[in-house]
């Protein structure tokens, strides 16, 4: 399928893990968004896609596609809407690397 900037319609941050000092000294992992408002087009699991991800327990997958971004990978998260989802696979898409697929999965909580 070929996109183009005019199917990034929604709105997502990344984030990705950084280690601060409380102010009692000790290092806290903390989420920081690296890429604010990144425009991006976002859609469900297949049917099929679906069936196979409940079985494995992982039914809240959504995908995101986006403009290319190389630094991207499976350590970052994605915030979208209030939630958070962890980064299960990166995709670049289409020959000249113009746009990426980031599937991903909503996190329990940290």
């Amino acid at each position: 399928m070929a996109y183009c900037s005019g199917d990034l319609r929604e709105h997502m941050s990344l984030l990705k893990k950084t280690n601060t000092v409380d102010t009692e000294g000790f290092k806290r992992p903390v989420w920081a968004p690296v890429y604010e408002s990144v425009a991006c087009q976002v859609s469900g699991v297949s049917a099929r896609d679906f069936y196979q991800a409940y079985a494995a327990g992982a039914q809240n997958t959504l995908t995101f596609v986006c403009r290319f971004l190389a630094d991207v990978n499976t350590s970052w998260r994605v915030s979208y809407l209030g939630d958070v989802y962890e980064i299960v696979q990166v995709n670049p898409l289409q020959e000249k690397r113009d746009f990426m697929a980031l599937k991903c999965m909503r996190t329990k909580g940290e």
